[in-house]
């Protein structure tokens, strides 16, 4: 066993290879208690990017198709939108079957390196703040000036973000949230943590506008701490999950 932590949805298990996480998974009760095990979403998976102008000529099926040996499951092509219109780029987004990102892929005659994939951060069409979507939202719905929607009306100056309360839209990618927010999506994606733990880490090294670097560390670090009490929890299970691992390989 490699580490165990506690998650939202319960305690997130990473296993040392395929047959301990497979073995794993058919336990069906943990000290007496009825448990599902189940393989995470996401952390089994890994998102890269490639550049390759040629690959327009192809089909993503056809792309798919060709580099399913070196374990893609899946290819998206990244588009822009141009007077309007969107329109295909050579960026091409690839799912791997592993959670650890090759550096390089084969392609035909080309040998393409791959890019870490870190998504835009993630923000409410509805209230326009950063985190969630629109469909568990639960705030008061806001335009992206800043005002109560007013669909048909041209926004009026002047803005005031939701974010950071700047004088500029939600969606000015100059504005400090959204720029953290990046820096979220990235820790999260090179380290493999979750949301909360990628902003609790970017959070902790930027310092709090008011504050001193010393105050703005100590504040962060108070509220990023767990009780100890889990962290005890964890390690009583991840012996118990250990001694029951050792019994499936006997």
């Amino acid at each position: 066993m490699r580490n165990v932590k506690k998650i939202k949805d319960g305690l997130l298990v990473e296993t040392v290879s395929n047959p301990q996480s497979k073995r794993l998974q058919k336990i069906e009760r943990f000290a007496d208690i009825h448990v599902e095990v189940i393989p995470h979403g996401t952390l089994n998976i890994s998102k890269g990017v490639i550049f390759c102008r040629d690959l327009l000529n192809c089909s993503l099926e056809e792309i798919e198709e060709n580099l399913v040996d070196q374990g893609v499951i899946g290819i998206k092509r990244i588009q822009t939108r141009r007077d309007g219109t969107l329109v295909d780029t050579p960026n091409h987004i690839l799912t791997f079957n592993t959670p650890k990102l090759p550096k390089f892929i084969n392609a035909a005659m080309y040998r393409l390196q791959v890019r870490p994939y870190v998504p835009s951060p993630l923000r409410c069409i509805r209230c326009q703040l950063f985190g969630h979507i629109a469909l568990k939202c639960t705030q008061e719905p806001k335009c992206v000036c800043g005002k109560t929607p007013h669909e048909g009306k041209p926004c009026e100056t002047p803005y005031k973000c939701v974010n950071c309360e700047g004088t500029h839209s939600a969606r000015d990618p100059k504005c400090p949230k959204y720029l953290q927010e990046v820096a979220i999506q990235k820790v999260k994606i090179t380290e493999k943590l979750s949301y909360a733990e990628a902003k609790r880490k970017v959070t902790i090294n930027t310092p709090i506008p008011g504050l001193s670097h010393a105050q703005s560390m100590q504040s962060s670090t108070k509220s990023a701490m767990e009780p100890r009490i889990i962290k005890e929890l964890i390690t009583q299970l991840t012996q118990v999950i250990n001694s029951i691992m050792k019994e499936f390989v006997n």
